[in-house]
């Protein structure tokens, strides 16, 4: 064999051990695994009617001026709590009773500043008498006159000192028996006997209510204060009483929203509950209000609503089962749907279920094949 065929045998088997060893890429790429599908669960947003509803939970009470938180006005020691809770109270009526070692004292020392007061300015009217009737026989000069009656002054303006003070000791003493402020039932007994107050709102001793007027309090997102009206017929369905809903009026809606938290206050009035029913404070209870709806719009479940990376409220549609957010604009919540008043038309299909780190582009098996319900 010549050198030249030598060489061109060596450079042939080279190759062929180079493409033997050389990995395929477009094999290897083809054996990567696929994301796996993520298993949801969907319905199509549904259209609303022109006439809708809100429902507001919200907590039995008494209207503002109708309670008091009663306290007392002096420091001291409880002596006797005179009510007990639910006993019904006329309006000044004894309620407790609280010692302070330093106010009868004080009033004892105020009589006899009065006392003292009142004799000096006696002597100084006489002393007054006598100097007029001397300067009037010409026997004591009008120097004399003019010294008494300024003792007179002087001896007068101390009586009225002595009786502001002795009257605000009994004032102070009259204040340590604590009264009802207003005619109701007693809610809450705060403090025993024995125990100390500081005479101020910090140490209340009584709650009370007047009953005869009970409202339900809600409060409500900015998107559902702007739909309801003073004047309002409703209806509340109380925890209690899920079958035996009470009729109510409301009476107040908030004229502006905390900034805060963005929620206002509606007071609705209860009317009389059904016989037999006593109703309660601090029952728990859903206010339904019918409303017209201003635009028109779809609801979802408020479970298929979440908040996107830059904030926004967002639904994610299912159609064609893959995943894809979308930015939608929120309206009142009726129960566990939500208005979409914009981003979102009727039909379109929104993912109800893992909708919290779903990503856009997700392949989706969807469970059930919920299609959703009618008009709302």
């Amino acid at each position: 064999m010549t050198a030249t065929a030598a060489a061109v045998l060596v450079a042939a088997l080279a190759c062929a051990a180079c493409s033997r060893s050389a990995p395929a890429p477009a094999a290897a790429a083809d054996d990567e695994p696929a994301a796996a599908p993520v298993e949801v669960t969907c319905e199509a947003a549904t259209a609303l009617t022109a006439a809708g509803h809100l429902e507001l939970r919200g907590i039995v009470g008494v209207p503002p001026d109708r309670s008091a938180t009663v306290a007392a006005a002096v420091a001291g020691r409880v002596v006797a709590i005179r009510v007990h809770e639910g006993d019904t109270v006329a309006q000044g009526a004894l309620l407790a009773t609280v010692d302070d070692p330093a106010l009868t004292p004080a009033v004892a020392e105020g009589e006899a500043a009065v006392g003292a007061a009142q004799a000096a300015l006696a002597n100084a009217e006489a002393a007054r008498a006598r100097a007029h009737r001397l300067v009037d026989q010409g026997i004591a000069p009008r120097r004399d006159v003019e010294d008494a009656e300024a003792k007179h002054a002087t001896a007068a303006a101390e009586l009225a000192t002595a009786s502001a003070h002795r009257d605000l000791a009994r004032r102070q003493l009259d204040r340590a028996r604590v009264v009802a402020p207003i005619a109701g039932v007693v809610v809450h007994v705060l403090r025993r006997a024995g125990e100390l107050v500081d005479g101020t709102a910090a140490t209340p001793l009584v709650e009370l209510a007047d009953l005869a007027t009970l409202e339900l309090r809600a409060d409500v997102p900015a998107a559902e204060l702007v739909r309801v009206r003073v004047g309002q017929e409703a209806e509340v369905a109380l925890d209690a009483l899920p079958a035996q809903p009470v009729r109510a009026t409301l009476v107040a809606v908030s004229p502006a929203v905390d900034p805060a938290t963005a929620l206002g206050t509606v007071r609705a009035r209860l009317a009389a509950p059904p016989d037999g029913v006593h109703l309660v404070l601090g029952l728990a209870g859903v206010l339904r209000v019918d409303v017209p709806r201003t635009a028109a719009g779809v609801s979802v479940l408020r479970a298929a609503v979440r908040r996107g990376e830059d904030g926004a409220q967002q639904v994610v549609t299912c159609d064609g089962n893959v995943a894809k957010g979308i930015a939608v604009t929120l309206g009142a919540r009726d129960g566990d749907r939500v208005e979409i008043t914009s981003g979102l038309t009727a039909g379109q299909r929104v993912v109800t279920s893992h909708v919290l780190g779903l990503a856009d582009g997700a392949a989706l098996v969807v469970l059930g094949g919920g299609s959703g319900s009618g008009a709302r």
